[in-house]
């Protein structure tokens, strides 16, 4: 079984504040979850050759995106948690976020899903964790908020003595980087007294005030939302089609377009012949196929203009994408 919420780390610190923040949030929610280190796996950067296009399924690398790009498609929720290295998102991140570009082609296949976002950095992640949630709304996804934990940045770790000239720690506290912002200056020394020590750390995650209230409020809300919709989605079908609630999207799709015909929609019979020939070919053993269909046929009602049943259209759009996404690890396969 797929877990409700997927929280995916790109800390390399196992265990870290990152780490110890998503699984906060995680636990908070009640749901099943599952978190994935990007340390643990191997995704590639994304190589722009868009071999995905037509089936949203990236072929460029022989990597573990698909395995985690199935766990994000059938999840209700994103937890994704970064560093900010250089007032950036890091690296491995960063290459999720690259190479969910493959999801979003014809239907944007992430829409729906709830989003929220952990950076932890320094000096101040806010902005990073906004990118982060400005990426969500992009998806189509729907971003709850953030939670953005101060961290210990390499620079005032490295070992090699208690004074830097060249990293980001002195001209921190001398002003000469006045875009940066350390949430924690209480515990610096005067600039012509400044040393590397232990004591100018951040706290750990779980002193840090709002830090773990604010993943746990995300968390109930993320909770929430979850069953919000759920019923909201229930409440639609059965508004639309009594009784029809439990069917498969694929079973649902054609349960409406035999009960309520194409006409409300714009369509003139070329839905049905596409969903006939997803049936077709998925019983022929053709998955990808079947899925390059199934996307055909969301392109198909995203395209038209106006509608008379702006509902039943919004309906539609959305179990074709969970017919998608049901089918998506066969298709990868």
């Amino acid at each position: 079984m797929t877990a409700q919420v997927i929280g995916v780390s790109g800390s390399p610190m196992s265990g870290g504040s990152t780490d110890r923040v998503i699984q906060r949030v995680l636990q908070a929610s009640g749901l099943d979850s599952e978190l994935v280190r990007l340390w643990d796996i191997r995704v590639e950067p994304c190589s722009a050759c868009l071999a995905c296009a037509e089936t949203n399924i990236c072929t460029a690398f022989d990597d573990d995106w698909l395995q985690l790009a199935v766990k994000l498609l059938r999840a209700d929720a994103l937890v994704l948690g970064g560093w900010a290295p250089f007032n950036m998102l890091d690296a491995r991140t960063k290459t999720v976020i690259e190479r969910a570009f493959s999801l979003r082609h014809s239907m944007l296949l992430l829409a729906g899903t709830l989003g929220v976002a952990v950076v932890t950095g320094t000096v101040d992640p806010v902005p990073v964790a906004d990118d982060v949630l400005g990426w969500f709304e992009t998806e189509g996804m729907v971003p709850l908020g953030k939670v953005t934990p101060a961290g210990i940045d390499p620079c005032w770790s490295c070992g090699l003595g208690e004074a830097c000239t060249v990293g980001g720690t002195v001209p921190l506290v001398r002003g000469e980087y006045e875009l940066f912002w350390y949430p924690h200056r209480e515990r610096l020394p005067r600039p012509d007294e400044f040393v590397i020590t232990p004591e100018i750390l951040p706290p750990p995650v779980e002193e840090q005030p709002r830090v773990l209230p604010e993943a746990e409020r995300l968390g109930r809300s993320l909770a929430e939302a979850v069953r919000r919709r759920r019923e909201e989605h229930r409440n639609a079908v059965e508004q639309m089609l009594p009784g029809a609630a439990e069917l498969a999207p694929a079973a649902l799709l054609r349960a409406l377009l035999e009960a309520k015909g194409e006409a409300a929609i714009g369509g003139e019979g070329e839905l049905t012949r596409l969903l006939d020939q997803t049936e077709e070919q998925s019983r022929k053993g053709e998955p990808r196929a079947a899925q390059t269909t199934l996307l055909m046929l969301g392109r198909r009602l995203l395209w038209q203009p106006q509608v008379e049943d702006e509902a039943m259209r919004n309906l539609l759009v959305s179990e074709t994408r969970r017919a998608v996404s049901e089918l998506y690890e066969a298709a990868a396969g």
